[in-house]
Parts: C-alpha cells; structure tokens; sequence
C-alpha cells in the first residue's frame, strides 16, 4: 500500500516496507524545462464550468473514477484560488485532472469557443490534453491517486481522437502508477474513508477494464494478472448514494444503479482477459496446432462461451430493453456493444476463410451472428454513446463485424440471403458517414469499407453462374439478445441461411476472397498477442 518508493505512507496499515529501499541520493527535481502550474492558462470560468457538468452528466458513469461529491468542492476551491501560487504549485496533480476532464468533454459542449480550424485533429480537446499532459509532468516527482485518474482520462481522450496506440501507451502507465499506489490491493486495512476506498475501487478496476479493451483492440499484451489484484468490485451505489449507504440509510431503488452497469462491464472484461489469455495464446495462433492442443481449445471456447451467455443473460433488464432515463440507454448500448466484441472476438479466429481450416460449426454460427448484431446496433450507438474510448471501440468492431457479413454474403449460395447480407454491411456506411466530424477515423474506415463491398458485390456478380462444390452447415437465425430493440419485430431477422467451406472456383471470387480473408486475417492478428501491430484504421 505504498504512496511510492520515494516517500513514507502514512496510510500503510503496518511498518513501511519503504525503507527497505533504502535512502536515495538522487531525488526527483524541478523539470526546468517545463512551465509552472501557475502559469497554466484555464478557459473562462464559465465555459469551465460547462465542461465539468457536461463529463459528469455524460461521460462520469460510464467510467466512474472520480468521486462528484468529493470532487466539485475540490474544484470549486480551485477555480477560486487560481491565483495563488503556493495553492496552485501545491495541486498541480489535481489539477492535471481537471484538464483532462476538460479534454474528454470538450468534443460534447457545443460552444464557440470550443471551435477550431481543423477538428480532425482532436479540436480545442487536444489543447486540454496537453496542459493536463504538462501538468502531469509537473507534479510527477509525488506520485498520487491523481495520476492514475489523469492518466485514464487522457487515455480515454485519445481513442475519441483515434490515436489507439498512443492511449495503450498511457494506460500503461496507468497500470504501473495504480499497482506502484497499491491499488491493485485491498483497501479493507487502510486508514481512510469508506469513500476513499471506494474510488481507490472504482479507479482500479476502470484501468483493468481499459487496459483489457485496448490490448483486445490493437492486439497488445494485457498489463494486469489477474492472480495478482485481490481488491474488491466497488457496490452498487452511484456516487451520490455513497455517504448514506456507508451511514447505513436504507436507499430503496425501483432501478437498478448505474453502477451496477459498471460493474457489469468489468465482469464483462474478466471474462475477456480469459479469451485473450487462452483463444488468443502465441501457441494456439500457430499455422498448425496439434490435435490435443486443438481439442483443448474448443473445450475452452465452449466454456467462455456459456460464460458470455450467462453474462448476457444477469444482465438487469434495465441495461438490456427496459430502460427509461438517457443514462441507462447510453449505459445499455455501451454495454451491449462491449458484448458482441468479445463474444465475435471469442470466435472469429474459427470462421472457415481458408480450405485447410477445420471448421468448427457452432463458432462460425456465433461469429456471424454476433457480427450481424453489432450491425443492427449502430444506428442507436450513433445517438447515445457519447465521443470516447467506448465509441472508438465500437466502430472499430463495426467495422470488423461488417467484413465478416461480406465473406458470409460470398459464401453463400441462396442469393436472396446474400442480398440480404450485402444490404447489412452496406448499412455500416451510413453509421460510418454520421460519425464524420465526430471521429477522426470514421471516413478511412468508410472508404475501407466502401472499397470491400465493391469488391464483394463484383465478386458475387460474376460469381454467380459458376458452379461450385461445397460443404454446408446450416446456420440459426440471426437474433440477438433483446437489448436496445425498441421495435423487435424491425430489429430482428428471419433470414434462414448456410455458411459455405470452400471457396469459389472463379478467378475474380478467389481474388476478392483474397482481400476479404486478408482482411480479416488482419483483424484476426490485431486481437492476437503475438503482434504489435496497429490499428487498421489509423
């Protein structure tokens, strides 16, 4: 439980094992380098202030690692005493989050003086990050709480901004400051609040579900074992709550919290740890596996997923097609989106895009499946997941989700459920299109796509008159779990349709099953830890 190995920590239940590092001869200094906190230049208070509301009232309770009532006093105090120095020199932490609050809400507040020249390149967002950034480096000599909540803020900013692997580096650091802080260890014995401990809660487990989400984005190792952390899931109670619940007050609630869906998606993210450590291991991504090692991982594939499915299926129904405040919409679509990656994660690696492959039935239906799920979700993603990390994934897995419908619509041999599958993936155009302006890398992404399709559509064209032999397995209707449907009956489809092994004798269906199964192959690789390779839409 230390502060860090520079210093004593008053709040260690027992000795400090600190000293066991010895007295240093070098201390960390001044950066001369760098600016003061005092010079730090802050928006008008008023457009502060609108920031501020704007993070709490749509970003805060989708990743909870501030504490409201503890913080607006905190930045009330600030905002007050902005020209004192000695204040400021002593906050300088502190206000490295404020900042980065800042930068995570300023692509949210429609103001003009929030406008740039050239958006695209993060906005008046951007600006916010570097100060939080310089201020980090600032206060970096104490290492603090603080940091770790700066350091997920930034990292969150950087993925609204499309800048994945630069977010995975700062997460990074995340992981290290938190486990250097002890945060990865139960606070049970630690002289503090209930409600320090909480967010000593709360900010851990937001670094391990960020870390998870961008080593299953870019590919990347995961920076936290599980068999190392022993601190709790924070309870079901949203910040407002806290002091009463730990008062013992009786607080009787018709909904569920939104911390609830919180927690929801950190158990989310356990389960995804599993895949990546087991589905996505260097030795079951080789070309050739042997038959125990092969047979062993189906028996885990199958057990992950019955893990996702009662996942889904605890889900409270607020979160899944009985919500009724904006925030359990938005909680519910982040949650649902989350869902359908890891469990296309979880099976994509089994669709049969080559003839050697081994297919295994079960997989290539739940792929397919979920795929076409996460393309019936975008258009209400578009309308209440707000710019952050949990938007970029989203598109991210859109766009993944539609590669796998277009090599279904050539494999296909009924022509009416081809058409049916090419209308799916063209429908990721128009998400695409809606979130230009709003997501650095959602025209690339478009154009990517565009180009795929065409490719598809030609293939399917002059594909159609050839003969082919192939082995067929059938395929359930592709219906998704009943979350965010609020018209079933047009959200969900009865398309009975066969996936194909082999691929088309013709010359072009063989060249475009080339760039589709690259493609592919490439999405493939990127969840895979073996590789450090980008983002494809970078």
């Amino acid at each position: 439980h230390r502060v860090s190995p520079m210093e004593e920590d008053p709040r260690a239940p027992g000795p400090s094992v600190n000293k066991l590092y010895f007295p240093a001869s070098v201390f960390f200094g001044k950066v001369h380098g760098l600016p003061g906190p005092e010079e730090v230049e802050y928006p008008d208070e008023d457009l502060c202030d609108k920031l501020v509301e704007t993070y709490f009232e749509r970003l805060h309770f989708l990743m909870p690692i501030l504490d409201k009532p503890s913080f607006m006093p905190r930045y009330r105090h600030l905002m007050a005493k902005r020209d004192d120095i000695d204040f400021i020199q002593a906050e300088a932490s502190f206000i490295s989050v404020v900042f980065a609050v800042f930068a995570c809400a300023a692509h949210l507040v429609n103001d003009p003086r929030l406008t740039c020249e050239h958006p695209d390149d993060g906005g008046s967002g951007m600006i916010y990050y570097e100060r939080a950034l310089i201020l980090h480096y600032i206060s970096h000599a104490s290492i603090q709480v603080s940091h770790v909540q700066c350091f997920i803020l930034m990292s969150s900013f950087l993925c609204s901004v499309n800048c994945l692997p630069q977010a995975w580096l700062l997460v990074g650091q995340a992981v290290r400051t938190a486990q250097d802080l002890g945060l990865h260890r139960s606070p049970r014995r630690l002289a503090i609040s209930t409600t320090d401990k909480e967010t000593r809660r709360k900010i851990w487990w937001s670094v391990y579900c960020l870390d998870r989400m961008l080593a299953l984005a870019l590919g990347r190792p995961l920076g936290i074992e599980d068999s190392d952390c022993d601190v709790e899931l924070p309870v079901a109670v949203d910040d407002e709550n806290l002091g009463d619940y730990f008062a013992g007050a009786n607080l009787p609630q018709k909904y569920p919290s939104l911390m609830t869906g919180a927690i929801a998606l950190t158990t989310l993210y356990q389960i995804a740890g599993r895949v990546l450590r087991q589905v996505y291991a260097i030795d079951n991504c080789k070309d050739v596996v042997d038959q125990e090692r092969r047979i062993e991982l189906q028996r885990s594939v199958e057990e992950l997923d019955d893990e996702l499915n009662k996942w889904c299926n605890d889900l409270p129904a607020t979160f899944r097609n009985e919500a009724v405040t904006d925030k359990q919409v938005s909680m519910g679509a982040v949650l649902c989106s989350h869902y359908y990656s890891v469990l296309t994660t979880l099976h994509r690696n089994f669709l049969p895009v080559r003839r050697d492959q081994p297919v295994l039935p079960k997989s290539t239906a739940r792929a397919v499946s979920s795929a076409r799920s996460c393309i019936r979700l975008a258009p209400s993603i578009s309308n209440v997941v707000p710019p952050s990390h949990h938007l970029a994934f989203f598109i991210q897995h859109l766009f993944s989700s539609a590669v796998i419908v277009l090599l279904y619509a050539m494999h296909c041999p009924d022509p009416r459920a081809a058409a049916t599958a090419m209308d799916e993936a063209k429908s990721c155009l128009t998400a695409l299109e809606s979130w230009e302006g709003h997501w650095p890398g959602a025209r690339k992404c478009k154009e990517l796509l565009a180009e795929l399709t065409h490719t598809a559509e030609a293939a399917i064209r002059n594909g159609n008159g050839e003969t082919r032999q192939s082995q067929m397995m059938p395929m359930p209707p592709p219906v998704a779990p009943a979350m965010l449907e609020r018209d079933k009956a047009n959200s969900q489809h009865n398309v009975q349709s066969h996936f194909p092994v082999t691929c088309h004798t013709n010359v072009l269906w063989r060249y475009s099953q080339h760039r589709l199964q690259r493609c592919l192959d490439v999405l493939s690789t990127i969840t895979t830890n073996r590789h450090n390779r980008r983002n494809t839409m970078e």
